[in-house]
């Protein structure tokens, strides 16, 4: 038995701390449990609770596992990506869908996971994630050298990729047109947090009315 704690301490030690982030709290839930039992302190979070709180008396994370069927995978992984310090970001599933697979790489993943890996997998691929290795599966890796090969760039992240979770949640409510007041007794926040997010949103996007914001959202170019 002392056998294989001593292997579970050392995989926590190569690892470090790991986020698992995902919407669907089983999954999230069942990976970090059993990144748990090989020694690595997991934290599992929703994509809206990022940056997390548990971390205030834990060290910064290494490495985050992000699912790639979330329904704005990409933005997650730039906001992990971008932050201070920088996360690096493996993927997880998603492997018939390579649009957007490449379009989590473009915001910065630096690893994939097919959902069906082995749990050994997962540890080797963050480990080798974390010392700067990138990790892709031989079809991601193909689907990577046929755009460069036919050198099609990739449509550019809209504004809203650098929003905060809470900011995109704020905007998503505002395209429905509700008032400050109406959105702040929807998400139970005050009035003068709803203002300043959408300063934060309007400067962030650089537009200079909510309609605008509104229209990058729904994917099409700000009004004139």
């Amino acid at each position: 038995m002392s056998g294989i704690h001593e292997h579970a301490s050392a995989a926590g030690a190569a690892v470090g701390t790991v986020l698992v982030v995902s919407s669907v709290r089983l999954l999230r839930d069942r990976v970090a449990e059993m990144l748990g039992t090989r020694g690595v302190r997991a934290i599992p979070v929703m994509p809206s609770q990022l940056p997390p709180k548990p971390l205030a008396d834990l060290p910064a994370p290494d490495v985050a596992i992000v699912d790639a069927r979330d329904m704005d995978a990409a933005g997650t992984v730039h906001q992990l990506t971008s932050g201070v310090p920088p996360v690096k970001v493996i993927l997880l599933g998603a492997s018939d869908d390579e649009q957007l697979v490449l379009r989590c790489i473009e915001a910065g993943a630096t690893g994939y996971l097919d959902a069906d890996c082995a749990e050994e997998d997962v540890i080797a691929v963050i480990v080798r994630v974390r010392c700067d290795d990138v990790i892709v599966t031989p079809k991601v890796l193909a689907a990577l050298m046929r755009r460069v090969i036919t050198s099609s760039p990739l449509t550019p992240l809209s504004g809203v990729e650098h929003l905060t979770a809470r900011e995109r949640q704020v905007l998503s409510v505002m395209e429905r047109g509700l008032s400050n007041k109406e959105i702040a007794g929807e998400l139970h926040i005050s009035v003068a947090t709803v203002k300043h997010h959408v300063h934060r949103i309007l400067e962030k996007l650089k537009v200079p009315r909510r309609s605008a914001a509104v229209a990058q959202l729904r994917g099409h170019l700000p009004p004139p």
